[in-house]
């Protein structure tokens, strides 16, 4: 199922090879919502769910498909939505394949679900995914970038982005709480054991928290 994933390493599909078929998604969809105009990482979706008939989450990624394209791609459009035929329901076929032939279709029209990243469709009153282009991951504040996966429950991520801060930048005390704080929550002990390990390797002054959470997780 994931010889179209390209780079497997990057979906975190080789750092975390036990992650259940939703995770796995979520980190698919998280690249989308990160690169927004890579057709790759859009295919890479599509043809996830597809294959795992995950029919609702299929539906959302053809809409993010082509709300990025804005009617550019058509050929591209059709050939993803007529071979996904199979996957969606009558109505949901209709509206994609009526959206593609109305040329004065708006993309604000396009009926969304809950997994849908970029709809400006009202499901709630607060956004998805901000789709912000010229900032990188590296070039963002960490503590933010963290707390940003964590209000959209991309806990591991947000564990990812602290390990690898807090191996930089042993000193940022704010680091420490954050990353401690999910390792408790999450009773990750695994991944506390490897930073702590690596950090007491770099010779950093550790917060006495450290020592409180290895007692609580019995490490």
């Amino acid at each position: 199922m994931l010889e179209f994933v390209f780079d497997q390493f990057t979906a975190g599909f080789r750092e975390w090879p036990d992650l259940s078929v939703d995770k796995r998604l979520e980190r698919l969809a998280f690249r989308v919502s990160r690169a927004p105009k890579s057709l790759r990482a859009h295919l890479e979706r599509i043809h996830y769910c597809f294959n795992n008939y995950m029919n609702e989450q299929l539906y959302a990624a053809l809409i993010d498909l082509l709300i990025v394209l804005n009617k550019a791609g058509r050929e591209l459009s059709w050939r993803m939505i007529f071979g996904s035929r199979s996957r969606l329901t009558e109505s949901q076929f209709q509206t994609l394949r009526h959206f593609l032939k109305n040329e004065g279709a708006a993309i604000e029209a396009l009926p969304c679900n809950r997994f849908s990243l970029f709809t400006k469709g009202l499901q709630s009153s607060s956004p998805l995914v901000q789709v912000v282009e010229e900032a990188s991951e590296a070039e963002q504040d960490p503590l933010q970038l963290a707390r940003d996966y964590i209000e959209f429950s991309q806990l591991d991520e947000a564990v990812r982005v602290l390990e690898q801060a807090i191996l930089m930048r042993p000193e940022h005390a704010e680091l420490h709480g954050e990353l401690l704080s999910l390792y408790r929550s999450t009773r990750d002990r695994t991944g506390f054991k490897r930073v702590h390990g690596e950090l007491n390797r770099l010779g950093a002054s550790l917060p006495p928290e450290w020592a409180q959470l290895q007692d609580f997780l019995k490490v």
